[in-house]
Formats: structure tokens, sequence, C-alpha cells
């Protein structure tokens, strides 16, 4: 149960980093920022990531692996390339 209650802050804290980061850049957001919006003090947010760099970083990896696994998909759908080329393109 520690672990799942973890996982779902840890999701919590990087989907707060990605909505802060689309709406403040990466330049003007702050951990003291991400921890105000999260109600907690910046110095908890280390227990997650050791920097706002490496909060950038798992925000785009993850970001990348859920658009590759999409991608995937589409690929394996047993449609025309042409159907999967307008699929790719709305992802």
């Amino acid at each position: 149960m520690l672990n799942t209650k973890r996982q779902n802050r840890s999701e919590e804290i990087f989907s707060t980093i990605a909505h802060l980061f689309t709406e403040k850049g990466y330049m003007e957001t702050t951990m003291r920022g991400i921890a105000k919006e999260l109600n907690m003090k910046a110095p908890s947010l280390y227990n997650y990531f050791r920097s706002k760099e490496e909060g950038l970083f798992k925000v785009l990896n993850d970001s990348m692996d859920s658009g590759l696994k999409k991608m995937q998909e589409v690929c394996n759908m047993r449609i025309s390339p042409k159907e999967k080329l307008y699929k790719l393109i709305d992802i």
C-alpha cells in the first residue's frame, strides 16, 4: 500500500511539473513553485527527484514513452498504410 501511495504522489508531482512547465515555462518554474502548487515543502520534493532538470527529463521521457507506445499500437493495426498515417498524425 505504501508503494501505491508513493507512486500516486509521484504521478501527481510529475503531472504538476508538466503543467507548470507548460504554463510558466521551464525557466520560470521553481522548486518552491512546484512545492507550493502541491501544498508541500520544497525539500520534500527531493525525495522524488534530485533537481528541476531531472524533473524535466522524467516528464519528457514519460511523454516520449507514451507517444511511442501509441505509435506502436497504430503500426500494429490491420488497416491500410494511408489510414495508419492519418492515425499517426492525430497522435
